[in-house]
């Protein structure tokens, strides 16, 4: 099913069939069955001036002790510690020193069956993802999703936590997908839906060459934070069609304006750093979004309604094959995994995308 309990700033959703299909805080099928797996995310923006403070904090004695608390400690120090009856477990991560503002997303998830989980934290402006894996995690029970989810006194979230999302599979680490379903993908047959594409068909790339799609896949997130959908409009960007992406996306840019101010034929930056409320606006307002993305043969821009789009680049995963284990390619045989480098195209930061915004 995937995510079936959001909370933020805004309130709490629980949905047992899924947030893809609404609802709120509802009754639950079976209060004390345990999930077999799940997912635990929430992100939240680094703030050094602070000192240690729980991120999340949930305890509850009724019907029998369970707690789940992420503490941040000054010195850096990331502690999961979860408690169930009479059995406890503590899992810290060393985070490091990190800069005020930066975005953190924290992942707790189990395989009870397989006696395996893990804690990851992403850190998506420094493409960097710190696993420790666990063995034997302790599950959460329906009841404990709901409280957590909730707002009720057992569950307190940090108000510089953006959500916190809770699914009922392990679900993928480090790099998303970003495209919505609905965006075209132009091939050597012509323009075709991206969620049309399939592993082994041929792609036109932004240069007018020709490129093998090695693996397609979508995944369900969270509406929120660097996962938020935001609405491209067309004509902006050459669109012949608005475009859905998440915050996180690559567009690449061109013309004389780019080269007026960065000396370049032509650069990248996140879609996120060119909102303006014309070409760019946040939205649709949704519980959750699906996303879809490409690996190619080789790491490329590629034209999507028009806008010329960055292909999910391989080098973190060559680089790391625990992350590429964990993570939406975590099904992709190795051997497709193409060995060709990034990139070589400048990618501008929030304050220097700003002149471009239209």
């Amino acid at each position: 099913m995937g995510w079936i309990a959001l909370r933020d700033k805004h309130g709490a959703s629980y949905r047992p069939q899924g947030l893809e299909h609404g609802g709120e805080i509802g009754a639950l099928r079976d209060p004390d069955s345990f999930l077999p797996c799940g997912t635990v995310r929430l992100e939240f923006l680094f703030d050094p001036d602070q000192g240690r403070r729980n991120l999340l904090r949930y305890v509850a004695r009724d019907p029998w002790l369970s707690s789940l608390i992420l503490c941040l400690d000054p010195d850096g120090t990331l502690s999961l510690l979860q408690g169930q009856a009479e059995r406890s477990e503590c899992t810290r991560l060393q985070i490091g020193e990190r800069m005020p503002g930066d975005t953190i997303q924290v992942t707790f998830s189990w395989d009870a069956p397989m006696k395996t989980g893990l804690v990851a934290v992403d850190f998506p402006d420094k493409e960097e993802t710190l696993i420790a894996e666990i063995s034997n995690p302790i599950p959460l029970c329906n009841r404990d999703v709901m409280r957590i989810a909730g707002t009720e006194a057992t569950a307190f979230v940090q108000p510089e936590v953006t959500y916190l999302a809770i699914s009922d599979e392990v679900e993928p680490i480090g790099p998303v997908a970003t495209i919505a379903p609905g965006s075209v993908v132009e091939t050597p047959d012509g323009p075709v839906p991206i969620e049309m594409v399939r592993s082994g068909q041929v792609v036109r790339t932004a240069d007018g060459e020709e490129a093998q799609v090695r693996w397609v896949g979508s995944q369900v997130l969270p509406a929120r934070g660097r996962h938020a959908p935001l609405t491209v409009r067309q004509p902006y960007y050459g669109l012949r069609y608005d475009l859905v992406l998440a915050c996180d996306q690559k567009i690449r840019m061109k013309g004389s304006k780019v080269e007026y101010l960065f000396g370049q034929e032509q650069i990248c930056t996140a879609v996120r750093h060119l909102i303006d409320g014309k070409a760019i606006l946040r939205g649709p307002y949704r519980l959750v979004q699906r996303y879809y993305q490409l690996v190619l043969d080789r790491h490329s821009i590629f034209p999507v309604s028009g806008a010329a789009l960055e292909s999910l680049d391989p080098a973190r995963f060559l680089k790391d094959p625990r992350l590429r284990s964990h993570s939406v390619l975590r099904d992709m045989p190795a051997e497709l995994l193409p060995h060709k480098g990034s990139l070589e195209i400048t990618v501008l930061r929030d304050y220097e995308a700003l002149t471009l915004a239209c």
